[in-house]
């Protein structure tokens, strides 16, 4: 793997420990970008149009 590779790999295991910190375990989450044209050229970066975190929730009900 390259350097930059690792980088990226680093920068997205602090991502999700920020992510988990901030709203518990999670399973995964999807990102989803856009790269708009902007005076006739894309954009050189994407913006997030929308984020979405999965996760499982256990809920126990008590039977009488």
């Amino acid at each position: 793997m390259s350097s930059k590779s690792n980088e990226v790999i680093d920068k997205l295991k602090d991502l999700v420990d920020d992510i988990e910190e901030c709203y518990g375990q999670i399973e995964g989450f999807e990102v989803r970008l856009e790269h708009p044209i902007v005076d006739g050229e894309r954009q050189g970066y994407a913006n997030i149009k929308e984020f979405v975190l999965i996760h499982l929730h256990r809920t126990e009900i008590e039977v009488k």
